[in-house]
């Protein structure tokens, strides 16, 4: 305030014309005394049109300062140039942001998740295994299936861009992975994951140095542990819950290659302290799943002979 005199009744807000409904309100004040300074986060709320960003672009947006001085109400603005980024850019400062990519409830990723977990429900022998074992493992081997691979995006790798919190990556949603029929690690994590959360089973992203990959909830009881599996030590214990590390990127060499091999990372990067494991239904209390959902895109089922 650099009046001589309190100003009263302060308000700031910020609009972006083509991506806003409405300003949004950002901070507001009963009263400035004369000299003072005050610092606030500008914040936005996009509508959906944010999400036919496909290349960065500039965009213009107005803040607005409103408030009472001598009894008269008052408006300062203020135009400012905004970077919009592209609706898949993504920095890795908190791993736990990839969690708004996991769209549980995305049309197509539900009725590809419920397709496969009702072929799977009856299979032969699927009592031997509980019900989220029986239905990861048939999700995963109807990814394999339906033609999922792993491919490495050359300009934003994970191991290179994770290292860096203020670099952007590009990380797809989960319906553009099924469109594209391939992805980069993260790309296939947040995939498996929101299959696997469409039908009810807890996931996790398991990160270690330079790779990111998943885990759900066994549905085991780790008391019988020694008694299911063959190596009690492939499977992730925390807070009474056994957990099972799956290596997506292993997607067309089998469930049992991809878990033996997401348990020897876990087990590798706890040893050194560089593991991190971080759920999804707890890190959507921070960032919850966007509804960007990709117009036009088909995806058919695999067979149920060849998942069988």
């Amino acid at each position: 305030n650099g009046e001589g005199i309190p100003i009263e009744k302060v308000k700031l807000s910020f609009y972006a014309k083509q991506y806003m409904d409405a300003p949004k309100l950002c901070a507001e004040f009963a009263s400035i005394p004369a000299g003072q300074t005050e610092k606030v986060e500008v914040t936005a709320l996009f509508n959906d049109s944010i999400f036919r960003v496909t290349e960065g672009t500039k965009t213009s947006g107005e803040i607005y300062l409103d408030y009472y001085y001598l009894g008269r109400e008052r408006r300062a603005t203020s135009t400012v140039t905004l970077q919009v980024n592209n609706r898949n850019a993504m920095t890795w400062e908190d791993d736990r942001k990839a969690a708004a990519f996991v769209t549980a409830k995305d049309p197509l990723i539900l009725g590809f998740a419920k397709g496969i977990a009702a072929t799977v429900r009856n299979a032969p022998g699927a009592k031997a295994l509980s019900s989220e074992m029986r239905t990861a493992l048939g999700i995963f081997q109807g990814l394999s299936v339906y033609g999922m691979g792993y491919v490495v995006d050359p300009k934003t790798p994970y191991a290179s861009l994770s290292a860096d919190e203020a670099t952007i990556d590009f990380l797809q949603f989960p319906n553009q992975t099924l469109a594209y029929r391939g992805g980069d690690c993260d790309d296939l994590a947040t995939l498996y994951c929101a299959l696997l959360e469409s039908v009810g089973i807890a996931t996790a992203l398991v990160t270690v140095p330079g790779h990111i990959y998943a885990a759900f909830e066994s549905g085991i009881d780790p008391a019988n542990a020694a008694k299911v599996l063959s190596d009690p030590a492939d499977a992730i214990g925390r807070e009474g819950k056994l957990w099972i590390p799956v290596e997506v990127t292993l997607v067309k060499d089998g469930f049992l290659t991809a878990w033996t091999k997401g348990a020897q990372e876990w087990r590798e990067a706890q040893a050194s302290g560089a593991a991190g494991f971080y759920e999804i239904r707890s890190a959507w209390q921070l960032y919850e799943p966007v509804g960007f959902a990709e117009s036009g895109v088909g995806v058919t089922l695999p067979s149920q002979e060849k998942i069988l």
